[in-house]
């Protein structure tokens, strides 16, 4: 769908309608694996955004591609370009702080930040609106499940995972299922319930297939024990990433361990 309205917004020559068929297939690539398409597609997105005064890509996209370097292993650049990305919401589009906020508190986690994860997590919260442009591909409550599990607060990781999946069961939203249902499942075997924690990873291995989610699923795979599996993605991935941010992927510790 959106490669149809991308050909028909350059067909008329609408800048703003090429940005906006890009807003969200960035995250589509992503999820497939696909991360030199994922970020060519969000810069050309917040390029053609910046020629049309279409200002949304400049804060949403911005501040997904920020959390995309971070879960590639490069959490420097990801927290310069979420920082830049919050300067300029703050300055051009605030009703949107609650976007690079999200970005923020995650970077931070994965930093070993806990005390300043926790200030933009709180300052997403205070932000957000509750409308639907505002609940598109929001990663608050990610980051909020991130943080909890940072936190060793396992019975709030799983509270938050079971609330943010009722949210995006109830709101239409498939893309981020899987990852709730894994995060979940990390909490449940931290607090020792091996059984529970099996059955939830299934669950997640089950809806990252359905909507084809290979960054989802080489992390099932290897939770669950699959290695071989789990390595076949991570190589697919690896072979569609760009060199620098391959050489980081690859540096990841739970990547390590699946391929040495």
């Amino acid at each position: 769908a959106a490669q149809s309205a991308q050909k028909i917004s350059e067909s008329i020559g609408n800048l703003w309608g090429q940005s906006f068929s890009r807003m969200f297939a960035g995250l589509v690539y992503f999820e497939r694996g696909e991360i030199s398409s994922a970020i060519e597609t969000m810069r050309e997105c917040v390029r053609l955004g910046e020629q049309s005064g279409f200002s949304i890509p400049q804060v949403q996209v911005c501040s997904e591609l920020a959390s995309i370097y971070g879960a590639l292993g490069d959490v420097k650049q990801g927290l310069e370009l979420a920082e830049t990305t919050h300067a300029l919401a703050l300055e051009r589009l605030p009703s949107f702080e609650s976007k690079p906020c999200a970005a923020l508190a995650r970077l931070y986690v994965l930093n070993g930040d806990l005390v300043q994860a926790e200030a933009n997590l709180k300052k997403g919260y205070a932000t957000l609106k509750d409308d639907f442009a505002q609940q598109v591909s929001n990663q608050l409550p990610i980051a909020d499940i991130e943080m909890a599990l940072a936190q060793k607060d396992y019975a709030r990781a799983i509270q938050t995972a079971d609330e943010s999946f009722e949210h995006f069961d109830k709101m239409g939203f498939r893309i981020f299922r899987s990852g709730v249902l894994y995060l979940k499942a990390k909490a449940l075997r931290s607090l020792g319930n091996a059984d529970a924690a099996y059955s939830v990873f299934l669950q997640a291995k089950r809806e990252a297939e359905k909507i084809g989610s290979r960054w989802m699923l080489w992390q099932v795979h290897a939770a669950l024990g699959e290695r071989d599996q789990a390595r076949d993605v991570i190589e697919y991935i690896a072979a569609h990433t760009p060199p620098g941010l391959r050489e980081s992927f690859l540096n990841l510790p739970d990547v390590r361990v699946v391929m040495n």
